[in-house]
């Protein structure tokens, strides 16, 4: 049998979890490299003309864009329930 490992209304889980916003970033130019230090960014990839940034909350959004001369094309998706499962389910792997 199963064990209960969370139980909360989905917003709530997703808080507990800290998962945060992707935000897929295609960009020209420059980047200010302290977008991966920013206060709020949990995770920050960059690569050649794109990055890939995990912000804690959309508060934080405003000061990722500004690290960018020129976006061309931005796209942000919020973590699902299997996402929000899959960390709950390696933290409970983690315990044991």
């Amino acid at each position: 049998g199963g064990r209960l490992i969370a139980d909360a209304p989905p917003g709530e889980l997703k808080k507990r979890v800290r998962i945060g916003d992707v935000i897929r970033i295609r960009f020209e130019g420059d980047v200010d490299k302290q977008v991966c230090t920013l206060p709020g960014v949990l995770d920050c990839v960059l690569g050649d003309g794109e990055a890939k940034v995990t912000i804690h909350d959309t508060g934080t959004l405003d000061p990722v864009i500004r690290c960018f001369s020129k976006i061309t094309d931005i796209c942000m998706t919020q973590p699902d329930l299997e996402d929000v499962f899959l960390e709950f389910a390696k933290g409970e792997v983690a315990s044991q």
